[in-house]
């Protein structure tokens, strides 16, 4: 068995099935797959290669979705575990947690978001990967197969979640009923949130390689999205103390006081920008600038 668990104080761990296997017994292709995990640092002498041992998972149907919901219920927990002067980057995670749960309108669009901002996060934070064995090996297979597998997963989320912003928004030719609008915006802006990081990191990348910045394109596209939408004024900006809104979220006061809180995170945001909110030490500042300009209005 290999315990998989997050890389900081907060524990939530989860164990998968896992073999040893003979580096010689894989093939060649693999074998050089294989090769990019190798960890210098844990070289082991006197052994050959095709002599040496390397931890793989076992190939179980239901792997990708144990993988994913752990990394759901562990950025959930992180998040609620955070405390308030990190409500930047937790608030809207934590108002769309009890937004769902109260089963409000578009709840499932919500959840969709939640998934992909739990996956990106665990990529982003990374894993930590312990067997139940004392063997050891020069390969960090586990945590490079850990990594492929939310990737996959994050891929997956981000194209259900587009497949149902297309159909809410595009398709109803940006129609949105007064109870889609709450949602919607707080989807959106932690989608935007999540592109601007996404961009700041490839960007160095786009550099080097000069390839296209596709994440910076998806950043564009969803803030025009957003503008077109909420031209005027935005539902996250709404105050919730005015009884006239409350409907929005079914007159709960629990949800109602995190929309205050999440209110306080977009004032606060676009009025001077919080640079705990990029979660990258190499973000671009001009995409979160251009990530502040929608909440000004027009």
């Amino acid at each position: 068995m290999v315990t998989i668990d997050g890389v900081s104080h907060l524990s939530h761990p989860i164990q998968l099935r896992a073999r040893w296997k003979l580096l010689g017994d894989f093939k060649a292709d693999e074998r050089e797959v294989i090769d990019h995990t190798r960890d210098s640092k844990k070289l082991l002498k006197g052994r050959e290669d095709r002599l040496e041992q390397v931890l793989i998972l076992e190939d179980e149907a239901t792997l990708g979705i144990q993988v994913e919901q752990w990394a759901v219920e562990y950025s959930s927990k992180f998040v609620h575990a955070a405390g308030p002067e990190f409500a930047s980057t937790t608030a809207a995670v934590i108002l769309g947690t009890a937004y769902v749960n109260k089963g409000l309108p578009e709840s499932a669009l919500v959840a969709a978001m939640l998934r992909v901002a739990s996956l990106a996060f665990i990529l982003r934070a990374g894993v930590k990967c312990t067997p139940s064995t004392f063997k050891s090996s020069s390969y960090r297979t586990i945590q490079a197969s850990i990594d492929t597998i939310l990737y996959e997963r994050l891929k997956l989320a981000e194209r259900d979640l587009f497949q149902m912003l297309q159909r809410l928004v595009f398709r109803s030719s940006g129609y949105l009923n007064r109870e889609q609008v709450y949602p919607v915006a707080l989807v959106l802006w932690q989608l935007l949130r999540i592109l601007c990081i996404g961009a700041s990191h490839l960007s160095n990348l786009v550099q080097r390689f000069r390839t296209k910045d596709y994440q910076f394109h998806a950043l564009k596209l969803v803030l025009s999205t957003h503008l077109a939408l909420f031209r005027s004024s935005n539902p996250l900006l709404l105050d919730f103390n005015d009884k006239l809104h409350q409907d929005l979220l079914g007159h709960d006061q629990k949800l109602i006081k995190l929309a205050v809180k999440m209110r306080n995170v977009v004032v606060g945001f676009r009025e001077k920008g919080f640079t705990d909110m990029k979660g990258s030490i190499a973000y671009k500042k001009g995409y979160f600038d251009l990530f502040r300009r929608v909440y000004d209005g027009l």
